[in-house]
């Protein structure tokens, strides 16, 4: 009879473990991005002419959290961003193409908190908050940090109970930014801004329209 009592309480543990609900997640994020424009009077080196202006970026962003309940979770994460600008003007009273490129790049940790709004069968709406420290090198002469604080909506679809994909609505975010640059010159800065971000502000996924990534609960 103690075998059988100690087997019953065996199986009632294991399927309690089974069954329990995740507790934390792992997953990562990714932005891809590029861009191309038409521009005028901008030429570094005569302030008159037409050209292109190209841009691209690439960032990763690994994470890792801890859900408290069903509707909120915390999480901390670490991001890498490559970025390259491009310029190509054509002078026509020089008669002359110039052409300068400027590569970024820019490490990142973060922390946040995640709240559910609503969710409708297998889609589910947060908002995330949270604040991120980065540091940046810009080209072979310059350098700097940027510490960012944003609120940011975010969608996500369950393929299963245990995997989710994501989507941060970075074009819906709003930002703080404050920093410095390094280099030739020294410039602090501090920037408000709604959506993606227009000032160069480089910080790991802010320049790209959306995030999208996976998470995997345990």
């Amino acid at each position: 009879m103690k075998k059988i009592v100690l087997a019953l309480f065996t199986v009632i543990a294991l399927a309690s473990v089974s069954f329990a609900a995740p507790k934390y997640f792992i997953g990562a994020g990714f932005n891809i991005n590029s861009s191309k424009n038409l521009v005028t009077g901008e030429n570094p080196w005569t302030g008159d002419s037409e050209g292109i202006k190209k841009g691209s970026e690439f960032g990763i962003t690994p994470t890792f959290g801890y859900i408290i309940d069903d509707n909120s979770d915390v999480s901390i994460s670490v991001g890498y961003s490559s970025f390259k600008y491009e310029n190509i003007y054509y002078d026509a009273a020089l008669d002359t193409v110039f052409e300068h490129t400027d590569k970024y790049e820019s490490f990142s940790v973060g922390v946040g908190y995640e709240r559910l709004i609503l969710s409708a069968k297998n889609f589910y709406f947060y908002i995330w908050g949270g604040a991120e420290y980065a540091t940046q090198k810009y080209g072979e002469s310059k350098a700097g940090y940027n510490i960012n604080f944003n609120i940011t909506p975010n969608v996500q679809y369950g393929l299963t109970d245990n995997i989710y994909l994501f989507v941060n609505l970075n074009f819906l975010s709003l930002n703080y930014d404050t920093g410095k640059y390094t280099g030739d010159d020294d410039e602090n800065y501090h920037d408000f801004s709604f959506g993606v971000d227009t000032n160069d502000v480089l910080t790991v996924g802010h320049d790209s329209p959306v995030t999208i990534g996976v998470s995997y609960l345990f």
